[in-house]
């Protein structure tokens, strides 16, 4: 697993990981495909319970990527 093509964010006390930064992910669908399969290998690894997404524009678009990937939409807001 090539660590510079991870989502670099700290787990939080309760094993949760939460990316809200977007410029921490890549900008095209088969580089954040990439991406997130490797990251999700290592969160789990370390125990991971919970992975959240917080999706802004202009990368909106990823959504489609991280549902293929089996996670769910929970919200969206205006």
């Amino acid at each position: 697993m090539e660590q510079s093509n991870l989502i670099k964010v700290d787990m939080d006390n309760y094993k949760g990981v939460v990316i809200k930064d977007m410029s921490l992910i890549a900008d095209t669908e088969e580089a954040f495909e990439s991406q997130l399969v490797a990251s999700l290998a290592m969160w789990k690894s370390q125990g991971a319970r919970s992975i959240q997404i917080s999706f802004k524009p202009p990368k909106c678009h990823l959504m489609n990527v991280a549902a293929k990937l089996g996670f769910y939409f929970h919200h969206a807001h205006r």
